[in-house]
């Protein structure tokens, strides 16, 4: 498994979040899994919840 470089894979968790994102403003998915995914996408790059541009409060 290739590893990224830190800025790399940041990007790559930002727009995994803005997609969630995305997909919970147009109603495709539910808030309990729009939270889930949020969750499990900073969980798997290893960090915590830093108030990234995604969460909506």
């Amino acid at each position: 498994m290739e590893h990224n470089s830190p800025p790399l894979e940041r990007l790559i968790m930002e727009i995994e979040l803005q997609i969630n994102h995305s997909l919970w403003n147009e109603g495709a998915i539910s808030e309990e899994l729009y939270r889930r995914a949020q969750e499990l996408i900073i969980k798997k790059q290893g960090r915590g919840n830093d108030g990234s541009i995604c969460d909506p409060q």
